[in-house]
């Protein structure tokens, strides 16, 4: 709680002296101005020789790792495309025969339409993940790390009785903005004066208004383009989206309204034993007519927010389970034998592959629930009602627990078997439709169980006060931070496998870690090697009683070899001779 004329900074953990409206506001005109330049510099510099042409290649380009090796990987697309860039782009402005259009964007796109074709006509299994866009493929692993980053971040703010190392809660604190802080309302404070049951109210109906204001624009700009056909699906896409992203920071607001902590107040105060106040808004007392009056308020959010969306999300998948998880015919017997039972158990588990790449098709091609594509995307037929199940674990995890006994030892315990659960729920199912994504979310769950065990850890550390131990020094802090940041490098990690091709990234990942460092490191041995080791002569009887401290100078400077003789006959690597002169 901070005093008035000062606002809580989280990034810096302390209060800051309030800025002046005009102050904020040319600050936020300033920054404005710099993006908006930029974004003119970029958008004109790419207009120069064709934005769409310049994406095409890319996207084809990426779009080929969809194929089966040993392909050309429409290679002539490819060129055919690049061709169009170069050609068009040499052309004048003033001189162009067809009224100044610098690329011919028909071309480029027919080339990806036959780019497109090509690759739907592979049928099968091995190129069937290929085949998903790849910018889903990135929004997928984007949705896992998000997720696991907002968990991880709620560990630093719903558990104030657990003090994490510094470096990691600056880290966490700064990876709230991503969820948990994304309708952060504090500069507010001091521009408009709010307090906090404004900023309950802007934090519960901002983001309904931003999904019209945004759908509204969206409509007008599809109506001039003759595309109104895509305003259905688009903004579902985007809006769902959109709730993904800060439904924890909205249910942790309005939850928390019924988390209050209790401070004693002392024998002689002639008073109540104790004070409660809001976790989150220690300024704002629990109790009193103005908290009962807005605890319905915040109890029909919470009902609308957090439970609401997610009952919806249920509803709409379970209206939708035979689109989502169509019936399919059994696939015939194998021939392979079946009487052992290593070989039953995989003729089983072929077969279940094998229905679920039916199902996987059969929902592709089914327009009904296109615009519920956000949900659902990522996982296979058999676990569509996985989001529902996603959206309680990020609900209970983030939001949740900062009401279950605030400030208790009962609070970590069960935010840490909440964690437990959903890794073993997540490792049984593996419900993601590609194997780099189950890759990613094992990480990512991880990520979330050692984050909570560390909150474990170190509650027991202060409260047995060990504060020489471990767990209270910053190697621990920087641990957490690489945990906080491994689902994330995973992700990267199998993006690139995706793209390149597994054989490329190993191959440049063993020439980083292995090759290289072994080049240097023969190229220093050898260096050093060459250099002739002169042992240092014993002063004598007449250098010691003189004081003198220059044993054998004369011997070890006609030992000592010469630059230009190593560069001669000495050494016949020029790398190797300028190590030995930098040495």
């Amino acid at each position: 709680a901070c005093a008035d004329n000062y606002d809580y900074d989280a990034a810096r953990n302390r209060c800051e002296r309030c800025h002046g409206a005009r102050e904020t506001l040319t600050r936020a005109g300033n920054l404005a101005a710099i993006v908006s330049l930029a974004a003119i510099l970029i958008i004109l510099s790419l207009n120069r020789f064709g934005i769409r042409s310049y994406w095409a290649i890319v996207m084809v380009a990426l779009n080929c790792k969809g194929q089966a090796r040993g392909e050309d990987c429409n290679l002539q697309v490819i060129e055919d495309v690049i061709d169009t860039v170069d050609e068009d782009a040499a052309v004048d402005d003033g001189k162009a025969k067809d009224g100044g259009v610098m690329l011919d964007e028909a071309r480029a796109a027919r080339s990806v339409a036959a780019a497109n074709a090509t690759t739907d006509e592979a049928g099968d299994a091995s190129t069937v993940t290929g085949r998903r866009h790849v910018h889903k493929k990135i929004i997928t692993k984007l949705k896992i790390v998000v997720a696991a980053w907002q968990i991880s971040a709620a560990a630093e703010t719903a558990f104030p009785q657990v003090h994490f190392p510094q470096v990691f809660a600056e880290v966490a604190r700064l990876g709230g903005v991503l969820g948990l802080g994304i309708f952060d309302v504090g500069s507010l404070d001091c521009v408009m004066g709010w307090g906090y049951l404004q900023k309950l109210v802007f934090v519960t109906v901002a983001p309904v208004l931003l999904v019209v204001l945004g759908a509204g624009i969206y409509r007008w700009y599809l109506r001039r383009t003759a595309e109104t056909h895509l305003f259905v699906p688009n903004v579902t896409y985007a809006t769902l989206l959109f709730v993904y992203v800060c439904i924890p920071g909205i249910s942790n607001y309005v939850i928390t309204y019924f988390a209050c902590w209790s401070f004693d107040r002392g024998r002689d105060s002639g008073g109540p034993s104790d004070l409660r106040f809001i976790s989150s808004q220690l300024d704002f007392k629990c109790g009193g007519e103005r908290y009962h009056s807005w605890a319905g308020y915040d109890a029909t959010m919470i009902v609308l927010w957090p439970v609401g969306v997610t009952v919806a999300v249920g509803l709409v998948l379970w209206r939708h389970r035979r689109a989502l998880n169509p019936d399919v015919p059994c696939s015939k017997d194998s021939d392979y034998p079946t009487d052992t039972p290593i070989f039953a158990r995989e003729v089983r588990r072929h077969a279940t592959a094998m229905r679920e790449l039916d199902k996987f098709t059969k929902r592709e091609s089914d327009a009904s629930i296109a615009a519920l594509e956000f949900l659902f995307e990522e996982y296979e037929p058999r676990c569509f009602m996985f989001p529902v199940f996603e959206l309680a674990r990020r609900l209970f995890l983030s939001s949740a627990v900062a009401a279950f006994y605030p400030g208790s030892a009962q609070q970590v315990v069960v935010a840490m078997f909440g964690a437990m659960i959903s890794y073993f729920v997540y490792a049984y199912f593996e419900p993601y439709m590609e194997d780099n994504d189950d890759t990613v979310s094992a990480v990512a769950q991880a990520q979330v169980v050692l984050t909570y065990f560390a909150a474990v850890v170190v509650y027991v550390t202060d409260e047995t006060q060990q504060k020489q131990g471990v767990f209270s020094s910053a190697t621990f802090g920087v641990f957490l931070v690489l945990v906080f940041f491994s689902s994330f490098l995973a992700a990267v990690y199998v993006t690139l496998l995706d793209v390149f091709g597994d054989e490329n990234v190993r191959r440049f990942s063993n020439w980083c870690l292995v090759e290289a460092p072994r080049r240097l490191s023969s190229r220093c041995v050898g260096a050093l090697r060459q250099v002739p080791y002169v042992a240092p002569q014993e002063s004598t009887v007449k250098d010691q009683e003189d004081g003198g401290t220059n044993w054998g100078q004369e011997d070890d400077e006609a030992a000592r070899p010469s630059i230009a003789g190593m560069e001669s006959s000495s050494f016949k690597d020029p790398d190797a001779v300028f190590l030995v002169q930098e040495s």
